[in-house]
């Protein structure tokens, strides 16, 4: 699938977003898009899988994805993208063999580039590589974020967080059980805690 002129601003919109102190020429802009592929995947449709190195990262132009691991037999969401949003796997930076799955919760429309592409880009516009660290940096604060929301919230104000983050319209797309998992209770307990909140 091609990439349209919509694609292209959006994905000028997210190199300006990421490092808007840095100026990006046409070129690079022309280059960086065309190192994309756009393609349409349904809903189910893995991303990423345990023990897979990650060879793409991508941007989201329709749909949602969350990331997910196993424990004890259960599955449990680590992280939701939406729409307009830049993402990978962990395993994308490290190549080792990932440790969680990435799954398509609607069907998506899609750009992703491969690693290799990428460290091309890279080599031939110094600039993008502020672009890599921001992104780097950007995981970091969520890390960090996530990390604080579950040492020091209790589960009704890690409730009352993502309720307040662009997070929460997942809860009229995708079902309650992937929303509990990623909040760290149960989806009866997630259950309780809404109608303690109406």
């Amino acid at each position: 699938m091609a990439l349209n002129a919509e694609h292209i601003k959006l994905i000028e919109s997210q190199l300006r977003l990421t490092c808007p102190n840095v100026f990006f020429s046409k070129d690079l802009i022309q280059n960086f898009s065309n190192s994309f592929e756009v393609t349409r995947l349904k809903k189910g449709d893995l991303l990423a899988e345990e023990g897979v190195i990650c060879k793409h990262f991508y941007l989201l132009f329709e749909g949602c994805v969350r990331f997910y691991h196993y424990r004890n037999g259960q599955e449990v969401s680590t992280s939701f993208f939406q729409e307009e949003e830049i993402f990978t796997g962990i395993s994308f930076i490290t190549q080792k063999g990932s440790d969680e799955y990435c799954e398509a919760l609607e069907d998506l429309t899609i750009a992703r580039m491969h690693i290799d592409k990428l460290e091309r880009l890279y080599q031939s516009h110094l600039e993008l590589n502020v672009f890599g660290r921001k992104m780097a940096e950007r995981f970091l604060i969520w890390f960090d974020h996530r990390m604080h929301v579950f040492l020091s919230m209790s589960a009704k104000d890690r409730y009352k967080e993502f309720m307040e983050s662009n997070l929460s319209s997942l809860f009229n797309r995708i079902p309650h059980k992937y929303i509990a998992s990623y909040l760290g209770v149960t989806k009866e307990t997630l259950s309780r805690i809404r109608a303690d909140n109406y």
